[in-house]
């Protein structure tokens, strides 16, 4: 068992948690938002609602392992 602490959505995305982990957690405001196997959690609407980033979720074009790719802000994010 291994574990990685990632701050920031950024973390995630180059860290390879999305690629490597069977779990995630992720907490927002100190609550546990979401937990569970990476691709069942990093959803474009989750990333958005705890992120307050419009992202999309797919396998990376070179090493078909799941990526998160940001899109942009979303200046409508209640985050």
């Amino acid at each position: 068992m291994a574990m990685m602490n990632a701050n920031e959505l950024p973390a995630v995305m180059t860290g390879g948690v999305n690629a490597f982990a069977d779990q995630v957690v992720v907490l927002r405001d100190g609550r546990v938002a979401g937990h569970g196997p990476p691709l069942e959690v990093l959803t474009p609407i989750f990333i958005e609602e705890v992120f307050g980033v419009r992202a999309h979720v797919g396998p990376h074009p070179i090493t078909g392992r799941p990526h998160i790719a940001v899109a942009s802000p979303n200046p409508w994010s209640r985050s």
